[in-house]
């Protein structure tokens, strides 16, 4: 069946009109293909311009970060605000119960999806262009070019995976009743729909050409400085003993660098490594997983320096104080491998009414506070012990707001995640909020310990583990678990610490069928009513 072809007549619109600004480069706001790709730089700007939409609240930004997607994975709790001065439920506490029929919910829903193919679109319209483009129309000739196609490419992929992750069925289901259209042309507005196999060998097929075209540059001696640690990829300061210099001779321009914000070569291998995770192909997933964490930068000839890419977490900026004014570095740059950038997180996100640092008054309903007492995330599995004053992740990464019923009952925790704090060092506090989270190196060693333990190799699983327990403050070790159940509920529980308020937890949960949803006393895996998002109404393909 084709698609109902108003949505993607507006998809189409979306993608030329005044509604992106970053395509605005008449006077009047009509912009046109003509103008924009006429030089190399429009190339970028076209580039620049998915990246930011991809940021916005609708998407990685709010909803598949901190908002929408992770009220599905029953992180956070209104236990205290329900029906306050008669307010009823908010947005988030109607999405947490998975009311998909609210006219509220079903309007967010909607937009997802909006922007969601929007990105694809405009993804598309670069990538036919910059197909057929002359190198010589680029700075960097040849290499530009690809650089630029595999990036589109990557995005491509990315965003049709997380389209797939929220409105089909999870591929443990085997269950082939739904179908999403994988756009891959421009204008397309009537695609026809496809099976979960072949759509998400289509994501697979772009990342892997992504992965082709941006190892041109990232594994260059320049590129590789400009990748070999924190600093060199978020604030392009290349560590002694790297190449500093483009084969020319000059120093790379502003373009190729703040390559953390851009899906690089090592950041589509680890979404290659993601997706074949959820495909269950493990063997995959574990060949691409090591390919990050085995990164390593090599320097000037003859030099000998080596840098691990991809080793090093940092919690320095976060375990220092208990002064949430004074903490740095709260969304924790070491080990993130991809982070879209949006300098107007803080107003764009509308922070304060999810995160505020105090309040006066009942009206607490779009507050994010976190739920502990059904799920004690912070209690080890196998000794019961509770962790919460030692782990990184815990006190010093979590706020309790000031608020007077907050104090009632102190065994009750009422925080939130500080990487979303509105500090008062507005420096600072947009630096955390304008980096967004896409996958981390925590995510590919959970992979790589996962892979270990379907293959029954239990000790390599848990040193994994364990290493990642002791970078964020856990020194005692997790007992080895016998049986593959046992260790899942030790990852799971790592995990819930890991990506609290990033929007990774609700996809794990569907991966596996994990238990998440507190029922009748117990927890229990979210059925496909609960865990499939529903597909736009006038929508058939």
């Amino acid at each position: 069946m084709k698609t109902n072809i108003s949505l993607f007549a507006l998809l189409l619109c979306l993608g030329l009109s005044s509604c992106s600004p970053w395509l605005n480069v008449e006077p009047e706001g009509e912009a046109t293909d003509e103008k924009l790709y006429q030089t190399g730089d429009g190339y970028r700007t076209a580039l620049a311009g998915v990246y930011t939409q991809m940021a916005s609240k609708s998407l990685y930004g709010m909803e598949l970060g901190f908002g929408f997607i992770d009220c599905l994975s029953q992180q956070y709790t209104w236990d205290w605000s329900r029906g306050a001065m008669g307010q009823g439920k908010s947005l988030y506490n109607k999405a947490a119960d998975f009311e998909y029929k609210d006219k509220d919910v079903i309007a967010l829903v909607d937009g997802m999806w909006l922007t969601g193919y929007n990105v694809i679109a405009n993804a598309n319209n670069l990538i036919m262009h910059v197909q057929g483009e002359s190198a010589d129309k680029f700075a960097y000739g040849e290499m530009e070019r690809d650089m630029i196609l595999g990036e589109a490419y990557a995005c491509r992929g990315l965003m049709h995976f997380d389209l797939a992750r929220l409105f089909m069925p999870a591929p443990v289901e085997n269950d082939k009743s739904v179908n999403l259209p994988y756009v891959t042309d421009y204008p397309n507005i009537q695609p026809s729909g496809v099976d979960m196999d072949k759509y998400l060998d289509n994501v697979v097929k772009d990342l892997t050409e992504a992965a082709k075209l941006t190892m041109h540059f990232d594994t260059t001696a320049i590129g590789m400085a400009l990748n070999a640690n924190t600093r060199a990829r978020f604030y392009n300061e290349i560590p002694n003993g790297m190449e500093t210099k483009m084969e020319n001779g000059e120093a790379p321009d502003d373009f190729l660098k703040l390559r953390a914000h851009r899906l690089n070569y090592y950041a589509v291998n680890a979404l290659l490594s993601r997706v074949y995770m959820y495909m269950g192909k493990y063997d995959k997933a574990e060949e691409y997983a090591q390919i990050v964490m085995d990164a390593k930068a090599v320097g000037l000839k003859g030099g000998g320096t080596e840098i691990m890419m991809y080793k090093d977490e940092n919690f320095e900026g976060v375990r220092q104080t208990d002064d949430p004014e004074e903490k740095k570095d709260l969304k924790i740059e070491s080990n993130m491998i991809f982070a879209l950038h949006n300098e107007n997180a803080y107003n764009d996100y509308n922070i304060e009414s999810h995160f505020r640092k105090s309040v006066k008054d009942n009206n607490l309903a779009p507050w994010f506070i976190l739920e502990f007492r059904n799920r004690k995330i912070f209690e080890n599995r196998g000794t019961n012990a509770d962790e919460y004053e030692n782990d990184y992740r815990g006190k010093k990464m979590l706020f309790q707001p000031d608020y007077d019923s907050f104090k009632w009952n102190p065994d009750l925790k009422r925080v939130y995640s500080l990487k979303y704090y509105p500090g008062t060092n507005t420096k600072e506090r947009d630096a955390a909020l304008g980096k967004v989270p896409v996958i981390r190196t925590s995510e590919v060693r959970y992979i790589l310990s996962e892979c270990a333990a379907r293959k029954g190799d239990y000790t390599k699983a848990y040193e994994i583990l364990n290493e990642i327990r002791q970078n964020r403050g856990l020194w005692d070790p997790l007992l080895e678990a016998g049986n593959f159940d046992d260790f899942l509920a030790d990852l799971v529980r790592d995990a819930q610490r890991e990506f609290i308020s990033e929007g990774q937890l609700f996809f794990l949960y569907k991966r596996l069928g994990y238990p998440c949803v507190y029922a009748d006393k117990k927890m229990r895996p979210m059925n496909k009513a609960e865990y499939m998002a529903p597909i736009p109404v006038n929508q058939n393909f």
